[in-house]
């Protein structure tokens, strides 16, 4: 292929990649109960100087409380913050990570051309990948910024490995984008494969990554060593069984929603046709790059491996883990694809099943209905009921939203940003449904998903 025809087939790419991660952000977009949460730590950094040593709590819990998330989160976004406190902004930060690691794998020489456009492809039309790359969470966070930082390792892999003062500072960074979100695991335990024949580099990587848990310490010591009590009560009774524990019928559940996310949505055939296709899929990816024996396919074999295994340690089957894991299992499989695709036959089948893949994922994505809990529904909420305390000469209130209160975090932040202020004792009440409730005197607004009231 001429360097003139990939210029111009990666040009499309990149343009389909920008329409498509900006295209109707504000109606698929969350922003809600996390996103709202999120950014009111953010807005209190700012404001009121209030900085913090851990991050978002986990669903895991101990004796003593949930077990945390690295603070890096928010100081990765506090930057971007002090640029715009915008909703719309801050959200338009993630697709743009998405934009800029797709851009920066392009620059991997570990691969050709032909490889990473199939790859491109998967990652670019994929439905889910669409889904997660749109809107402000951590986990998200997790993965973007690790797809950045594996692709600029690949890049200068020869020198971080062999350097050991770049191999301490990539298991720093590596440690702080880990505590991002741990699902991320499996990538940072595979990334060892590329260290195992420098073993003194492989020591200063994993110094570097425990370094960056001196947030915690700090935390630990200032509040009576809470964390590390909280974490041997849960390690204690990781063994004991626990109702949300990862079942035989969930892990096998894992590979049938994997056919749905990662492969052919829309598609109306059997579950155990689903589950044995892409338990099918998920083996020939690992015997295919078991069998190639380069140091980069034994690290995707790995990865694989181990991303399985970490169902067992994290013992969650949540929809929301497989995104983790989504760019990692399409460069996996689009390096399986070009490899089939250099045979006559596999390149018709190949080509047959990247335009069913994208014709799919894209129809499933675009006839999604406008989120009821979208950045667009949550400015739409926020407009009425600052109109209606406008009429009331008054700036403070109360939010209520059902059936989950947590999602009120969004409208506070929202309506804080115009120096509304938010009391639990104030006069003027409001509630928000999401389905059906029973509402306050005054019904301000109402569709099929929403409902706003308000006591006067």
């Amino acid at each position: 292929m001429g360097k003139k025809i990939q210029i111009i087939i990666f040009g499309l790419l990149i343009l389909f990649l920008i329409v498509t991660r900006f295209y109707r952000l504000g109606d698929t977009a969350f922003f809600v109960n996390d996103q709202g949460r999120d950014i009111k730590v953010l807005y209190n950094m700012l404001i009121n100087g209030k900085m913090t040593l851990i991050g978002p709590a986990t669903s895991f819990a101990g004796q003593f409380g949930n077990i945390y998330f690295g603070s890096y989160y928010y100081y990765f976004l506090l930057p971007f913050y002090l640029i715009s406190q915008s909703a719309y902004f801050m959200t338009g930060v993630f697709p743009a990570l998405f934009i800029v690691g797709v851009l920066l794998f392009f620059l991997v020489k570990e691969f050709q051309f032909g490889q990473k456009f199939i790859i491109s492809l998967l990652l670019v039309f994929s439905w889910f990948s669409l889904y997660y790359t749109r809107f402000l969470w951590n986990l998200n966070l997790a993965f973007l910024l690790s797809f950045i930082l594996f692709s600029a390792f690949l890049v200068f892999k020869k020198r971080i490995v062999k350097h050991g003062l770049l191999s301490l500072i990539f298991g720093l960074i590596s440690g702080m984008v880990f505590q991002v979100h741990y699902g991320m695991l499996f990538l940072y335990v595979s990334l060892l494969v590329f260290f195992f024949n420098q073993r003194k580099n492989l020591l200063l990587y994993l110094l570097g990554f425990i370094i960056s848990f001196f947030p915690f310490l700090l935390f630990d010591i200032r509040h009576q060593y809470v964390i590390s009590k909280n974490i041997l009560s849960y390690v204690s009774s990781f063994f004991k069984f626990n109702g949300t524990g990862a079942s035989i019928n969930s892990l096998i559940s894992i590979f049938a929603k994997m056919f749905e996310y990662y492969l052919l949505p829309l598609v109306s055939v059997n579950y155990w046709v689903k589950v044995i296709s892409a338990l099918s899929i998920y083996l020939s990816v690992i015997i295919f790059h078991l069998r190639k024996k380069r140091e980069v396919n034994t690290f995707i074999a790995m990865s694989f491996i181990i991303f399985f295994l970490s169902f067992f340690v994290f013992k969650r089957d949540f929809d929301y883990y497989l995104a983790c894991f989504m760019i990692w299992f399409y460069i996996g499989l689009g390096l399986a694809l070009y490899d089939l695709a250099k045979k006559t036959l596999g390149r018709y089948l190949v080509t047959g099943l990247l335009i069913l893949f994208i014709g799919l994922n894209y129809f499933k994505y675009f006839t999604l209905p406008i989120n009821s809990f979208g950045l667009a529904k949550q400015y739409f909420i926020t407009r009425i009921i600052k109109n209606n305390l406008l009429k009331n000469n008054t700036k403070e209130l109360s939010i209520l939203v059902l059936p989950h209160r947590d999602d009120v975090n969004s409208l506070e932040y929202l309506m804080s940003l115009d120096n509304f202020y938010i009391n639990p004792n104030a006069k003027n009440k409001y509630m928000v449904c999401y389905g059906k409730c029973v509402g306050l005197k005054k019904i301000l607004y109402s569709d099929s998903s929403i409902s706003v009231y308000a006591d006067r």
